[in-house]
């Protein structure tokens, strides 16, 4: 199973919550970043999460400056360069390190 680091998903998804995925996402990767998206009330989080300082929380709408400044910050310290971001093999679709969902 691929590693994934980082998930990026609205708060609300017409077939589930993406509170309740993330949840579920994390019981595999133990360590895994979340940035929850939502144009509800940022309470929701704390309330679902217990307040984990790994789970972030953008309301919408939102400027590409604060989506990457949120990203950043769920990031921390341990910011991946570019390079290792980038497809080695020259492929299509995301770069290594990114799953996308359909």
């Amino acid at each position: 199973m691929q590693q994934i680091d980082l998930v990026l998903c609205d708060a609300v998804l017409p077939d589930e919550s993406g509170v309740d995925l993330s949840r579920d996402l994390r019981r595999y990767w133990l360590e895994l970043k979340i940035v929850l998206v939502s144009g509800y009330d940022a309470s929701i989080v704390p309330k679902q999460f217990g307040g984990e300082r790994s789970v972030h929380f953008l309301t919408k709408p939102y400027s590409a400056a604060s989506l990457i400044a949120k990203i950043q910050r769920a990031w921390g310290d341990e910011v991946p360069s570019v390079e290792s971001l980038s497809d080695p093999i020259g492929g299509s679709g995301p770069p290594a390190g990114f799953a996308t969902v359909p």
